[in-house]
Parts: C-alpha cells; sequence; structure tokens
C-alpha cells in the first residue's frame, strides 16, 4: 500500500494531473476562472510541524482570476473508506493555514486562501463516509449552529465513476482510473497504451510522468495481478507495454493452470472423502466438479470475464453467475 501511495504521489505531483482532475471531475463554474498555467507545487519543506511528518501528500497553488489568490489542493489518497477522513482534512488545513499565516503567504488584501481538499479513493466499496464535517456534529440550534467548524472536501471515487461511466474522455485521470479497472491482461494493455498515447511528447513533464506510471505499474498494479511473478525494473511506459506484449499472456495462462490444478486437487480430496459415504465414482465425479466450482470461485474473485470463466472450467454461463451471486 505504500508503494501505490507513493506513486501515486509522483503522479499526482505533475501539473497535467491536478489540471485534468479539476477541469475534469470538478463541475463548478470557479474551475473555469483558474490559470492552469501559473500552477506551483508547494514543497514539503514549506510545511512544517506535524503536517510534514505525515508527509503531506500534494499541495499546489493556482491563480484564480486575475488577483492573485491561491487554491491549495490537499489531496489525500484512500484505498479504504475512511468515516473520520473530514475530521483529519480538518487537521490538516488547520495546520497548513497556521503555516501560511507565520511565513505571511496571504493574498495581496490580507486574507488566507481558499483550500480546496480532495479524496482520491480507488477501493472496491463505495465511498459512505460523510464529506461534510457539519454532519458528523450533532445537530443544535440555529444559535449554537454558527460556532461550529464548517468543511466540505471532494471525493473521487474512481470505483462509482468506472461503474457508471461517468469519466470525462481524453482526460489522464480517467486513463488512470481505467487503468486500475481493468479486469483482463488485455484491456490492462490497451489502457496502457491509451496512456502513452497520452503522453506521447518529450517533455519533462511527460516524461516524468511516464517515469510515475511505470513505478505505479511494476510496484502495485501488476503485483496485485499476478502475485507470484517477479517482475523486473521499468522506468518507462513502453518498457512496460513491451514486457507486458511478451510475458502477460504467459503469465495469464500459468496462473490459470496453477488455480486449476489446485481447484482439482481440492476437488480430488473432497471426491474422495465424499466417495467413502456414496461411492468411489460417485465421489470422484463431484470431486472434479467440486475442483471446477473452486476454480471458477477463484476466478471471478480476481475479476475475470465470466466467458472466459466458462471456457477454462467448463461450467456453465448460468452456473458461474449463480456462484457470482452467491
Amino acid at each position: 500500500m505504500e508503494e501505490h501511495d507513493g506513486s501515486y504521489r509522483k503522479i499526482f505531483s505533475s501539473p497535467l494531473m491536478v489540471k485534468d482532475l479539476l477541469a475534469g471531475f470538478i463541475d463548478e463554474a470557479w474551475v473555469d476562472e483558474l490559470n492552469f498555467d501559473s500552477m506551483e507545487p508547494v514543497e514539503t519543506s514549506f510545511v512544517t510541524g506535524k503536517l510534514t511528518k505525515r508527509e503531506s501528500d500534494v499541495i499546489w497553488r493556482i491563480q484564480w482570476r486575475e488577483r492573485w489568490l491561491y487554491v491549495y489542493v490537499l489531496i489525500e489518497m484512500q484505498s479504504s473508506v475512511d468515516p473520520t477522513m473530514a475530521i483529519r482534512l480538518l487537521g490538516y488545513i488547520s495546520l497548513l493555514y497556521q503555516d501560511l499565516w507565520k511565513q505571511k503567504l496571504l493574498t495581496p488584501c490580507g486574507h488566507l486562501p481558499p483550500v480546496l481538499p480532495i479524496t482520491i479513493y480507488n477501493g472496491k466499496r463505495k465511498w459512505t463516509a460523510e464529506t461534510k464535517l457539519s454532519d458528523m456534529v450533532m445537530p443544535v440550534s440555529d444559535g449554537l449552529k454558527r460556532y461550529q467548524p464548517q468543511l466540505e472536501y471532494f471525493v473521487l471515487d474512481e470505483g462509482k465513476l468506472f461503474r457508471d461511466g461517468l469519466m470525462p474522455s481524453e482526460n489522464l485521470v480517467s486513463v488512470l482510473v481505467a487503468i486500475e479497472n481493468s479486469v483482463t491482461p488485455q484491456e490492462f494493455v490497451e489502457n496502457i497504451n491509451v496512456l502513452i498515447q497520452c503522453l506521447n511528447l518529450d517533455t519533462p513533464e511527460h516524461r516524468a510522468l511516464r517515469e510515475a506510471y511505470s513505478a505505479l505499474a511494476i510496484e502495485s498494479l501488476l503485483p496485485s495481478r499476478f502475485p507470484d511473478v517477479k517482475l523486473p525494473i521499468l522506468r518507462d511506459l513502453l518498457e512496460v507495454k513491451n514486457m507486458l506484449a511478451d510475458k502477460v499472456m504467459d503469465w495469464t495462462q500459468q496462473w490459470k493452470q496453477e488455480g486449476l490444478e489446485k481447484g482439482l486437487e481440492k476437488g480430488r480430496l473432497e471426491g474422495i472423502e465424499k466417495g467413502k459415504l456414496e461411492g468411489k465414482l460417485e465421489g470422484k465425479l463431484e470431486g472434479i466438479e467440486d475442483a471446477h466450482i473452486a476454480d471458477a470461485r477463484n476466478m471471478l474473485a480476481e475479476g475475470l470475464a465470466v466467458d472466459l470463466i466458462s471456457r477454462v472450467t467448463g461450467l456453465s454461463v448460468d452456473k458461474i453467475n449463480e456462484l457470482r451471486v452467491k
């Protein structure tokens, strides 16, 4: 998980990614008034105290309208639902504001800059935590309500966006979401190809993003799909693409075969036990069927397509769908 978070930080240290995140996923008028050419990263050494110790995520400042107002984007990467996220972000922003005040980095009118807190969530479950701090506080009268802290954050729920088909086209964040939600090796390779096309320019920003995505693929995405495969150290997406073209089908077949053999062995043992009660012949037949069922369940857990599982195991599509429902 630390490798995944580190790769995410590198990816969203790119102004191209942050621009596509804001312009593509936050449908609000003020986003159109941002001058993305003015984007500047806030160095981690700038933030002191507890915010430095937690290795604060990614913070940017962006010119807004004609005056130098700043929008700080705090990106919090999450792979599980955190019900305390609003409280955590309130603490981070408070520490950030203290440091801005101490450093006298205020607007020309002496105000603190506005803050946009963003949580990027790549878990499988739907994000269910409250996004408004006020919804976590006990309801009180209007007179007392105005003294309560107010905070709302934006959630980029990758899984929901992908399932609902709500991702904008020609957007780097959309490609990231598609890569992370790739089910088959073929889909993974296709989405890597799309990413390569989006990052085909030979600029420092494009090169840095290609390297960051390579790290994400090698350190996190591929190991989660092929846990027993030793991966080489690759630093460019083209190298990742070429390696996948040569190896991924072999890995998939190897994974299928290993899963099938394990399922058959399990079914054989279960069949022997049943044979003691119901007859050896009947037990062996049921053991083979159990093996196919066990193998199908393993493949469903890995997210493989139903028709592919049917071809490998010999089970009917209806039977596999029944297993998936259970």
